[in-house]
């Protein structure tokens, strides 16, 4: 299993996370942490493959409708480098 089995016991699911899965349709939930900025997925654990794969099947359609309606930014190398860079020397300083 791919997931963590160390801890005692699970944490609890809060209100919040209750009603953005209730409303989901069994997709995963996206969870982003204030402090880091990382974006998370809250997924049923019986569900967890197919949901995901629906999860990206979604997040494609969604982008390609994005570049058909032009909504997207051409690819700049130099730009891609450069980001990853200050991405890299910010989690070393």
């Amino acid at each position: 299993m791919w997931y963590n089995t160390t801890m005692s016991s699970p944490l609890a699911l809060t209100p919040e996370m209750q009603q953005a899965l209730s409303v989901s349709g069994g997709l995963p939930v996206e969870l982003t942490d204030p402090a880091t900025q990382k974006v998370y997925l809250l997924v049923e654990k019986d569900n967890q493959a197919a949901a995901y794969g629906e999860y990206v099947e979604r997040a494609l359609e969604e982008g390609l409708a994005d570049f058909d309606a032009g909504r997207f930014e051409p690819w700049d190398i130099e730009k891609t480098i450069a980001k990853a860079r200050e991405s890299l020397n910010s989690k070393h300083q």
